[in-house]
């Protein structure tokens, strides 16, 4: 299903979004994908190795839909996920942690990857934990100034779905999603997320 939705998007992207179709890079190789890996030290699930073998982001920094966060390049997936790990690991140690985070890991953990960013510093990683009870593969949203950690959709391929079938029946233009409810979205398509965690345990030392 995962090469259904990328087949769609694809042909989305190039008649109503042709500029940004042509600032997507090639995608990557089988063996720039395995350097990939290696460079995080993981290995990566089929979905997201369609996506990126289809293309390797993007060059504008633009939104690829529904949100504000830019589609990275393997190489600013590397630098973003050395950045922040040790950018968290610092703060981490200056800062009085939260009583409902029970560790560093909750904070920061090396097995969230970030593949799209925001100006704001904003990522959203693929999460190959499955951190705060949820499924590996899910997708997390790390602010990076504030401590809540958002599930938005379980996998790549739910993601990709909720893009297509809204960018596809909307007729919204990437610059006019900033007026609709992102969470509303994510909901209709995904029922049960997104997921603020840890909010019970948050909600529950107030």
């Amino acid at each position: 299903m995962t090469s259904e939705w990328i087949h769609r998007l694809d042909n989305w992207l190039q008649h109503n979004r042709p500029e940004y179709y042509q600032s997507l890079r090639p995608g990557l190789t089988e063996a720039e994908f395995a350097e990939l890996e290696c460079e995080l030290g993981v290995t990566l699930p089929d979905d997201f190795r369609a996506l990126y073998c289809w293309r390797n982001g993007s060059n504008l920094d633009e939104p690829v839909g529904l949100d504000y966060l830019s589609w990275m390049s393997a190489d600013a997936v590397v630098y973003q996920w050395k950045s922040l790990r040790n950018v968290a690991f610092s703060s981490w140690q200056d800062l009085q942690p939260p009583e409902y985070l029970k560790s560093i890991e909750e904070w920061w953990n090396d097995k969230w990857i970030p593949f799209q960013f925001s100006w704001r510093g904003d990522v959203l990683c693929l999460d190959l934990e499955g951190s705060f009870g949820g499924g590996p593969g899910q997708l997390l949203k790390y602010v990076h100034d504030d401590e809540p950690r958002e599930i938005y959709y379980p996998s790549i391929e739910a993601w990709l779905k909720t893009l297509v079938t809204n960018v596809e029946t909307s007729g919204l233009t990437w610059e006019e999603w900033d007026d609709y409810d992102l969470t509303t979205i994510i909901a209709a398509s995904n029922p049960g997320y997104p997921k603020i965690v840890p909010e019970q345990r948050r909600t529950s030392t107030l």
